[in-house]
């Protein structure tokens, strides 16, 4: 309701029907838990790959850079006996 009053009752608010694992108030970015192929416009049904893998070994960088030159890139991270993590 907020974003339809500072748009001046003219728009407002966020996309809740999205397709192909979007999401976003103009559905421009992937979803939790997927990222994004920056070779395709995120308007493509494949733009949004599959959800991260889970556990230790993987984690996913912010999916919400909208530019797709680092958007929901996945790196490995491993952990060390100690719990440490580190980048590969």
């Amino acid at each position: 309701m907020e974003l339809y009053k500072l748009s001046g009752r003219v728009s407002g608010g966020v996309c809740l029907q999205c397709r192909h694992f979007t999401a976003g108030r103009h559905c421009h970015y992937c979803r939790e838990g997927y990222y994004r192929d920056p070779a395709r416009p995120i308007t493509h049904r494949k733009a949004c790959k599959r959800k991260c893998p889970r556990g230790p070994a993987i984690t996913c960088k912010s999916n919400k850079d909208t530019s797709a030159t680092r958007a929901g890139q996945l790196r490995s991270r491993r952990v060390t006996p100690c719990g440490y993590p580190w980048h590969s």
